[in-house]
């Protein structure tokens, strides 16, 4: 569709596929800005920098007109709806930054759970550890005849998905609804929001401590779920939310001077609940 609208773009380095970012005024059209957010949601990004570069593109959509009181009200609504997809393709990037193995991968990852309960100090435990690999069996068992019944892939009880059970077994989050594929409700809790954008105290061991301080701040180890430790630090989340927050309360203040739509204040409300 770039083609056939005159972008003739030439690769960064010889011998190389990468192509410059796509110019903002071709995003402007709707055709080929909800081909651009379908192609981001499908493939993904690999790199900070393509990350950054897809941000930076969406982000600079999100500018209102200089004079909205001259802007006629047909071009009011065409630039309403672009913006709305706009927010809708970053709502998509961030959470596609919380994919686990791989941030930004949709094809073989899906999305980290992190529940509100900590994990359980007798876990750690010697007897603990024999417990759960006896309930890993138990559990294989039941689902191998469960995919029986229904006739799908069976999940033998002795596959390698059993090293490392706590992750899976032990720690899901009966919150959420649906599938494990697809961000839900109850996903994140916010000690792990605090935790994937480094808001964390450093990690202490303190038995003293009640359970109504640790709720507000949490300090031990079992506030912390292990997956964290794969969450990629190259990718400064942080700044985005704060800097798309901005943007947000801005349309969102009462005495906001920019008339701000319906349909961008339904979209942007859906934005911060994500």
């Amino acid at each position: 569709l770039l083609w056939k609208m005159g972008w003739c773009p030439s690769p960064l380095e010889r011998a190389q596929t990468n192509l410059p970012p796509i110019p903002l005024e071709f995003l402007k059209e709707k055709p080929v800005l909800r081909s651009f957010i379908q192609r981001v949601n499908s493939i993904g990004w690999t790199s900070r920098f393509q990350f950054e570069e897809t941000w930076a593109s969406l982000l600079g959509l999100l500018n209102p007109a200089e004079n909205p009181e001259d802007v006629m009200l047909e071009e009011e609504m065409e630039q309403s709806e672009l913006m709305c997809l706009a927010i809708r393709g970053i709502s998509s990037l961030l959470l596609n930054t919380i994919l686990r193995p791989s941030a930004g991968n949709p094809i073989n990852s899906r999305p980290l759970c992190i529940p509100r309960h900590d994990s359980l100090p007798f876990l750690a435990t010697q007897k603990g550890q024999r417990l759960g690999r006896l309930r890993v069996l138990v559990e294989r068992e039941m689902q191998a005849m469960q995919s029986t019944r229904s006739q799908k892939t069976l999940v033998p009880a002795t596959s390698t998905a059993m090293e490392g059970p706590f992750d899976e077994m032990l720690t899901a989050n009966t919150e959420t609804e649906g599938t494990q594929d697809q961000f839900t409700l109850g996903q994140i809790s916010v000690h792990g929001i605090w935790a994937i954008n480094n808001m964390m105290l450093p990690l202490t061991e303190d038995p003293n401590q009640n359970r109504s301080e640790a709720s507000i701040i949490p300090l031990g180890r079992t506030a912390i779920p292990a997956a964290l430790s794969r969450v990629p630090s190259n990718l400064d989340v942080h700044s985005c939310l704060v800097l798309l927050l901005e943007v947000y309360g801005q349309w969102l203040a009462p005495g906001s001077a920019r008339r701000t739509s319906l349909m961008l204040l339904c979209e942007t409300i859906k934005s911060v609940l994500l």
